[in-house]
């Protein structure tokens, strides 16, 4: 594991000061660059929207597209689990 890193990122046009493994910076600049965007499109879709409200939908809409691949997973899992029942014991 490398050591950490500082870093900044800017959300909703805040800058927000972080310590990361140096491994995850790809991903957390990727989840910024995702963020941001999210913002302007809901801020383009609804007429005087706030960066504030931009950045509650935005959090919204990812909390709501992780807890759907979590249950996603779950039901794989499960899946899995009955399959692997099926399969001889060695």
């Amino acid at each position: 594991m490398s050591p950490d890193k500082q870093i900044s990122i800017t959300i909703g046009g805040k800058s927000y000061p972080m310590i990361i493994r140096e491994e995850e910076e790809a991903l957390i600049r990727k989840a910024e660059k995702e963020i941001q965007n999210s913002i302007l499109e809901f801020q383009k879709a609804y007429a005087g929207l706030t960066t504030q409200d931009g950045m509650a939908m935005a959090l919204i809409t990812k909390g709501v597209e992780l807890l759907k691949k979590e249950e996603e997973l779950e039901v794989i899992n499960q899946h899995l689990h009955q399959w692997s029942q099926l399969l001889p014991a060695e």
